[in-house]
């Protein structure tokens, strides 16, 4: 497979990165990912399919996803903002079955660090796709972060306490800093929840 993606290297079309990117990365996933980073005028939105399928191709739990690798790589070096990408990385990794899939760790770290979109300060995945994922994939935390960056801070805090995560609940509860009356409520939220 090494061999393969030599070849496919020195060639000065792109058409063949493309054409063998699911067989490359079903066999061959880090050093198919390796040759992507270095051919630095690929389109992503082509290798889109070959990804879905590595995602969904049986693999050692263990090994890193590399999938996420290059995408993670597309968004934080490239400064790739296509919304698709984005979208897809967030569905790699609701979906991840790594050592931990209740983990949020990567998943939260991605939402906290995403960039955004200088004009609107949002993020350039799509909120309301984020947070129906999380959900159907029972990432709390992640769903508290999203309904944050929404603005729906009473959202937030309900989410939190729901899960009986206090400490969340306080971080959002101090959220909305122009509204003192919404801050108001939300810390009695949070002080009946404690009592009961």
């Amino acid at each position: 497979w090494s061999k393969a993606i030599d070849v496919i290297s020195r060639q000065s079309s792109l058409v063949l990165y493309y054409r063998f990117a699911s067989v490359l990365m079903l066999h061959a996933p880090k050093e198919t990912v390796d040759s992507w980073l270095r051919q630095t005028a690929l389109d992503p939105h082509k290798l889109i399919p070959s990804l879905l399928r590595f995602q969904h191709a049986p693999r050692d739990p263990l090994s890193p996803n590399h999938a996420i690798r290059y995408l993670n790589h597309l968004i934080f070096e490239q400064h790739n903002i296509s919304p698709t990408i984005h979208n897809l990385l967030i569905t790699f990794y609701t979906a991840s079955t790594g050592p931990a899939p209740s983990d949020d760790g990567p998943l939260l770290g991605f939402l906290s660090a995403a960039p955004t979109d200088p004009l609107t300060g949002k993020p350039y995945y799509d909120l309301d796709y984020a947070l129906r994922l999380c959900t159907e994939a029972g990432r709390t935390q992640a769903c508290v972060h999203i309904y944050s960056q929404m603005g729906l801070w009473e959202s937030s805090v309900d989410l939190a306490l729901q899960k009986g995560d206090l400490e969340l609940a306080q971080l959002n509860a101090d959220k909305p800093e122009d509204d003192q009356q919404l801050r108001k409520n939300l810390w009695l939220k949070i002080a009946k929840f404690v009592v009961q």
